[in-house]
Protein backbone atom coordinates (compact mmCIF):
# COMPACT_ATOMS: atom_id res chain seq x y z
CA UNK A 1 0.00 0.00 0.00
CA UNK A 2 1.24 2.88 -0.90
CA UNK A 3 2.24 6.22 1.85
CA UNK A 4 1.17 9.69 2.09
CA UNK A 5 4.16 12.21 2.65
CA UNK A 6 2.91 15.51 3.50
CA UNK A 7 2.83 18.78 5.73
CA UNK A 8 0.61 19.51 8.74
CA UNK A 9 0.13 23.45 8.67
CA UNK A 10 0.29 24.29 12.52
CA UNK A 11 0.10 28.28 12.27
CA UNK A 12 0.55 30.95 8.69
CA UNK A 13 -2.87 32.53 6.98
CA UNK A 14 -4.57 31.79 5.40
CA UNK A 15 -4.30 27.88 6.36
CA UNK A 16 -6.48 26.65 8.90
CA UNK A 17 -4.15 24.90 11.95
CA UNK A 18 -3.23 21.44 11.57
CA UNK A 19 -4.61 21.60 7.71
CA UNK A 20 -2.55 18.65 5.76
CA UNK A 21 -0.96 19.18 2.33
CA UNK A 22 -0.01 16.79 0.18
CA UNK A 23 4.13 16.77 -0.94
CA UNK A 24 4.36 15.60 -4.58
CA UNK A 25 5.21 12.65 -5.30
CA UNK A 26 7.86 13.72 -7.80
CA UNK A 27 9.21 17.26 -8.85
CA UNK A 28 9.24 20.14 -6.54
CA UNK A 29 6.81 22.62 -4.62
CA UNK A 30 7.35 26.68 -3.37
CA UNK A 31 7.00 27.77 -0.20
CA UNK A 32 6.02 31.38 -0.05
CA UNK A 33 3.89 34.77 -1.07
CA UNK A 34 1.76 34.68 -4.22
CA UNK A 35 1.90 37.96 -5.61
CA UNK A 36 1.04 38.95 -9.17
CA UNK A 37 1.65 36.53 -11.64
CA UNK A 38 3.71 34.84 -9.54
CA UNK A 39 2.08 31.87 -7.91
CA UNK A 40 3.53 29.94 -4.67
CA UNK A 41 2.20 26.27 -4.26
CA UNK A 42 1.68 26.84 -0.17
CA UNK A 43 1.16 30.26 -0.07
CA UNK A 44 1.33 32.69 2.81
CA UNK A 45 -0.34 35.81 3.43
CA UNK A 46 2.51 36.98 5.77
CA UNK A 47 4.50 39.91 3.97
CA UNK A 48 7.46 39.02 5.84
CA UNK A 49 7.60 35.78 4.08
CA UNK A 50 9.50 36.07 0.40
CA UNK A 51 7.56 35.02 -2.64
CA UNK A 52 9.85 32.04 -3.54
CA UNK A 53 10.67 31.83 0.43
CA UNK A 54 11.75 27.67 0.52
CA UNK A 55 11.59 24.80 -1.83
CA UNK A 56 11.03 21.20 -1.12
CA UNK A 57 12.10 19.16 -3.54
CA UNK A 58 11.54 14.91 -4.07
CA UNK A 59 14.13 12.89 -4.72
CA UNK A 60 14.98 9.55 -5.61
CA UNK A 61 15.63 9.05 -1.89
CA UNK A 62 13.64 11.43 0.01
CA UNK A 63 12.63 15.36 0.43
CA UNK A 64 14.86 17.51 0.43
CA UNK A 65 14.38 21.66 1.74
CA UNK A 66 16.11 24.73 0.45
CA UNK A 67 15.82 28.33 1.71
CA UNK A 68 15.58 30.90 -0.78
CA UNK A 69 14.41 33.76 1.50
CA UNK A 70 15.26 37.15 2.80
CA UNK A 71 14.34 35.99 6.46
CA UNK A 72 15.34 32.47 6.98
CA UNK A 73 13.77 28.98 7.50
CA UNK A 74 14.56 27.19 10.61
CA UNK A 75 14.39 23.11 11.01
CA UNK A 76 13.58 21.84 14.49
CA UNK A 77 15.02 25.66 15.69
CA UNK A 78 17.91 25.25 13.45
CA UNK A 79 18.58 28.13 10.67
CA UNK A 80 19.44 26.59 7.78
CA UNK A 81 22.44 27.97 5.65
CA UNK A 82 20.44 30.10 2.48
CA UNK A 83 20.83 28.13 -0.92
CA UNK A 84 21.89 24.42 1.39
CA UNK A 85 19.79 21.92 0.57
CA UNK A 86 18.46 19.82 4.21
CA UNK A 87 17.16 16.36 3.45
CA UNK A 88 13.90 16.35 5.81
CA UNK A 89 12.93 13.36 8.35
CA UNK A 90 10.01 12.79 9.62
CA UNK A 91 8.14 14.87 12.26
CA UNK A 92 11.09 17.65 11.50
CA UNK A 93 9.15 21.12 12.13
CA UNK A 94 10.05 23.96 10.15
CA UNK A 95 9.67 27.65 10.63
CA UNK A 96 9.17 30.46 8.02
CA UNK A 97 10.75 33.80 8.84
CA UNK A 98 10.15 34.73 12.50
CA UNK A 99 7.61 32.50 12.93
CA UNK A 100 5.32 33.66 10.58
CA UNK A 101 4.67 30.29 9.22
CA UNK A 102 4.98 26.55 10.97
CA UNK A 103 4.78 23.35 9.56
CA UNK A 104 5.62 19.67 10.67
CA UNK A 105 7.00 17.07 7.73
CA UNK A 106 4.91 14.00 8.12
CA UNK A 107 6.68 11.00 5.65
CA UNK A 108 5.53 7.32 5.10
CA UNK A 109 2.07 7.81 6.49
CA UNK A 110 -0.05 4.89 6.88
CA UNK A 111 -3.36 5.58 5.34
CA UNK A 112 -6.07 5.32 8.31
CA UNK A 113 -3.19 5.81 10.85
CA UNK A 114 -4.45 8.98 13.71
CA UNK A 115 -1.82 11.24 13.87
CA UNK A 116 -0.29 11.70 17.49
CA UNK A 117 -0.62 15.13 18.68
CA UNK A 118 2.51 14.70 20.59
CA UNK A 119 4.21 13.76 17.37
CA UNK A 120 3.27 17.19 16.20
CA UNK A 121 4.56 19.21 18.30
CA UNK A 122 7.35 18.01 20.27
CA UNK A 123 10.01 19.59 18.00
CA UNK A 124 8.80 23.01 18.62
CA UNK A 125 8.00 22.47 22.14
CA UNK A 126 9.95 25.55 23.66
CA UNK A 127 10.82 28.61 21.83
CA UNK A 128 12.81 31.25 23.16
CA UNK A 129 12.07 34.71 21.98
CA UNK A 130 15.24 36.40 23.45
CA UNK A 131 14.25 40.40 22.32
CA UNK A 132 11.24 39.83 23.49
CA UNK A 133 12.51 38.10 26.54
CA UNK A 134 9.98 35.50 26.39
CA UNK A 135 10.03 31.24 26.34
CA UNK A 136 7.54 29.84 24.59
CA UNK A 137 6.30 26.12 25.93
CA UNK A 138 3.41 24.43 24.62
CA UNK A 139 1.82 27.72 22.97
CA UNK A 140 2.01 29.00 26.48
CA UNK A 141 4.16 32.03 27.10
CA UNK A 142 6.49 32.86 30.27
CA UNK A 143 8.25 36.46 30.25
CA UNK A 144 11.62 36.47 32.23
CA UNK A 145 13.59 39.24 33.64
CA UNK A 146 17.05 39.77 35.37
CA UNK A 147 18.83 37.24 36.65
CA UNK A 148 16.14 34.60 35.15
CA UNK A 149 16.63 36.06 31.58
CA UNK A 150 20.40 35.37 32.09
CA UNK A 151 20.45 32.39 33.06
CA UNK A 152 18.04 30.90 30.36
CA UNK A 153 20.49 33.05 28.14
CA UNK A 154 23.20 30.92 28.98
CA UNK A 155 21.26 27.29 29.29
CA UNK A 156 19.38 27.82 25.69
CA UNK A 157 22.96 28.95 23.67
CA UNK A 158 24.52 25.50 25.16
CA UNK A 159 21.25 23.58 25.17
CA UNK A 160 21.45 19.74 25.79
CA UNK A 161 25.36 20.84 26.48
CA UNK A 162 26.00 20.73 30.90
CA UNK A 163 26.71 24.78 31.62
CA UNK A 164 28.93 24.79 34.95
CA UNK A 165 28.22 26.83 37.40
CA UNK A 166 31.77 28.51 37.23
CA UNK A 167 30.26 29.51 33.41
CA UNK A 168 26.60 30.40 35.04
CA UNK A 169 28.10 32.87 37.51
CA UNK A 170 30.68 34.72 34.83
CA UNK A 171 28.16 34.92 32.62
CA UNK A 172 24.72 35.99 35.27
CA UNK A 173 26.95 38.10 37.79
CA UNK A 174 29.98 39.38 35.41
CA UNK A 175 30.32 42.45 37.68
CA UNK A 176 31.16 40.25 40.70
CA UNK A 177 33.45 37.52 39.39
CA UNK A 178 36.49 38.92 40.76
CA UNK A 179 35.11 40.62 43.74
CA UNK A 180 36.74 39.55 46.83
CA UNK A 181 33.64 41.57 48.73
CA UNK A 182 31.39 40.18 47.53
CA UNK A 183 31.99 36.82 45.59
CA UNK A 184 28.90 34.99 43.99
CA UNK A 185 28.21 31.70 45.88
CA UNK A 186 26.60 28.40 44.63
CA UNK A 187 24.16 28.89 46.68
CA UNK A 188 23.22 32.01 44.71
CA UNK A 189 23.22 30.12 41.29
CA UNK A 190 21.11 27.52 42.76
CA UNK A 191 18.35 30.02 44.11
CA UNK A 192 17.89 31.50 40.44
CA UNK A 193 17.84 28.17 39.02
CA UNK A 194 14.87 27.32 41.56
CA UNK A 195 13.16 30.45 40.46
CA UNK A 196 13.54 30.09 37.10
CA UNK A 197 12.15 26.75 37.36
CA UNK A 198 9.35 28.05 39.24
CA UNK A 199 8.76 30.71 36.46
CA UNK A 200 8.62 28.19 34.34
CA UNK A 201 6.17 25.74 36.33
CA UNK A 202 4.82 23.28 35.42
CA UNK A 203 7.43 22.60 32.69
CA UNK A 204 10.88 24.32 34.46
CA UNK A 205 11.85 20.81 35.63
CA UNK A 206 11.18 19.05 32.49
CA UNK A 207 13.79 21.18 30.63
CA UNK A 208 16.17 22.10 33.25
CA UNK A 209 18.53 19.36 34.84
CA UNK A 210 20.47 19.47 37.66
CA UNK A 211 24.18 17.49 36.90
CA UNK A 212 25.10 16.54 40.23
CA UNK A 213 28.62 18.12 40.90
CA UNK A 214 28.84 19.79 37.18
CA UNK A 215 26.06 22.07 36.91
CA UNK A 216 22.84 22.44 34.72
CA UNK A 217 21.64 21.64 31.06
CA UNK A 218 18.90 22.93 29.30
CA UNK A 219 17.26 19.68 27.18
CA UNK A 220 14.97 20.23 24.36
Amino acid sequence: MEKHNFLVILEGEPYEKNECLPLPSTGRIILGRSYGEHKADISFKSLFISRIHAVIECRDDGYYIQDLSKHGTWINQKKLVKGKYYKLKDRDTIVLANREAILVCRLNYEPGETLDYTDIYLKDSLIFEKEKRKVKIHQKEFELTGKELKLFEILYENKNKIVSIESIMKYVWPERVKSELYPVTTEEVRQVVYRLRKRLDPHGSTYIRTIRGEGFLLEI
